[in-house]
């Protein structure tokens, strides 16, 4: 049963039409969380929602993947919704794919395009898993995200928040989110400001630092892929803050586009995780390449991808020497050639 009913964080007018998610896995302490927008497209088909519709009616939406947890849970909550007033509400439940009219007609939009699970015929009865990577003294490490609401041998199907990604880290993050069937590397965004608003400028030998956790990052992801139970390994996809497909905002229990305004302007497309690696495994770049930055190099030592050939004719010396040099001329000579 419902023990309080909470926003996602911004404050709501009461309205005749609501939308909540229920969430949590122990019994009795289930939370009724109320959504900012009343659209198909938070349906998530491993949960269980309750839509409000005027001052006594109820509908019971049971995503095709909910578990009997949740689907009860969300019953007893929606009976309580009205407990402290004289109403006595009509319950209506309703399976995801048997959906009458009247009840797409509560959405704005109507039926939108949402995420569904409907056509899916495999088996969700695993939790979601988040990791953390980060750097600690020059060490990389990793932290599972913990969730408050895990039950003892109850799968959590959303048990975080996109806020846990988006502001409780220090930007740029890296997450693994392990999704059951998709392995995602969750790469965030370098800021542009701080949070007084003064403007930051980003060191190449941060840079550096970061393009070296994101390699290991993602031989981590391949290392922990191997160690999944089961003959077919889930896929791995790297997707980047902002540009996240709706499958990946489909893991959370609602997202907002505009959680955090500034992100840079930049299309970027999944990428499978094997694609990303190769870049890492590349040793030796044209001038004109490098000159583009490319993914994956050091950006404090572009000059050492060139082959040794285009070294000696751009710098008129062999590796070896130019590391003699002094640092000063060293970035003199690379910025003469657009490598500093």
């Amino acid at each position: 049963a419902v023990v309080s009913t909470q926003s996602t964080g911004e404050e709501y007018v009461q309205a005749s039409r609501r939308l909540f998610m229920y969430r949590g896995e122990e019994q009795g302490e289930g939370v009724l969380m109320q959504l900012p927008n009343i659209t198909a497209t938070n349906l998530r088909s491993r949960g269980s929602f309750v839509i409000q519709d005027g001052e006594d009616r109820l509908y019971v939406w049971h995503g095709v993947k909910s578990r009997a947890h949740t689907v009860a849970g969300a019953f007893a909550a929606a009976n309580k919704l009205f407990e402290k007033t004289d109403v006595t509400p009509t319950i209506v439940e309703v399976q995801e794919g048997s959906e009458p009219p009247e009840f797409w007609a509560l959405f704005l939009g109507g039926r939108t395009p949402y995420e569904s699970l409907l056509e899916d015929d495999r088996p969700y009865t695993r939790s979601i898993r988040a990791f953390n990577f980060y750097e600690d003294k020059r060490v990389f490490k990793f932290k599972e995200l913990d969730y408050r609401g895990r039950a003892p041998n109850i799968p959590a199907p959303y048990p975080f928040l996109q806020r846990e990604l988006y502001l409780k880290v220090e930007q740029p993050a890296l997450f693994l989110v392990d999704a059951i069937y998709t392995v995602y590397v969750w790469v965030g965004w370098w800021p542009t400001h701080a949070p007084d608003g003064e403007p930051l400028q980003h060191t190449g030998g941060a840079k550096s630092q970061f393009t070296e956790r994101y390699k290991l990052a993602l031989k981590s992801v391949v290392s922990y892929t191997e160690l999944a139970e089961g003959k077919d390994k889930p896929e791995m996809s790297v997707v980047w803050a902002g540009n996240e497909p709706e499958s990946f905002k489909a893991l959370f229990p609602w997202w907002e586009d505009s959680l955090v305004p500034g992100l840079p302007d930049e299309s970027r497309e999944v990428r499978p995780v094997a694609e990303e690696l190769k870049q890492f495994l590349q040793t030796e770049y044209t001038l004109q390449e490098l000159q583009d930055r490319p993914p994956g190099c050091d950006p404090l030592r572009l000059e050492q991808y060139l082959s040794d050939t285009e070294f000696m004719a751009i710098f008129s010396m062999t590796k070896k020497d130019f590391k003699c040099l002094q640092p000063w001329k060293q970035n003199k000579l690379k910025s003469a050639h657009g490598l500093f």
